[in-house]
């Protein structure tokens, strides 16, 4: 039921917001703000799949999924325009600091 429910936010207000506030600017959330972090997180948690062994245990288990859904929130996140932009900033004022 919760997916039924955010995918009709994402599908319906979407569409309702953008025609009536952001006009012009659908397809560039939906490329930038959505294609991209979802492919990214996809791509990140696919080679995890693929190329490390799921460990057996509880332990394990949970540092594994800890650390790979670490990565697919860095990869979605590296791939959004307004933390690339956070991230220049933060380090152009480094080195200022510096």
């Amino acid at each position: 039921m919760w997916v039924i429910l955010n995918a009709g936010y994402v599908i319906v207000s979407i569409q309702v917001m953008h025609r009536r506030l952001l006009t012009g600017h659908m397809g560039r959330w939906y490329l930038q703000d959505v294609a991209a972090p979802l492919t990214a997180a996809v791509l990140v948690a696919g080679a995890a799949r693929l190329l490390l062994p799921v460990p057996s245990g509880n332990v394990p288990l949970a540092t594994y999924l800890f650390a790979v859904g670490l990565a697919t929130l860095a990869a979605s996140a590296a791939v959004t325009p307004v933390t690339r932009h956070a991230l220049a900033d933060l380090v152009s004022r480094r080195k200022v600091a510096l």
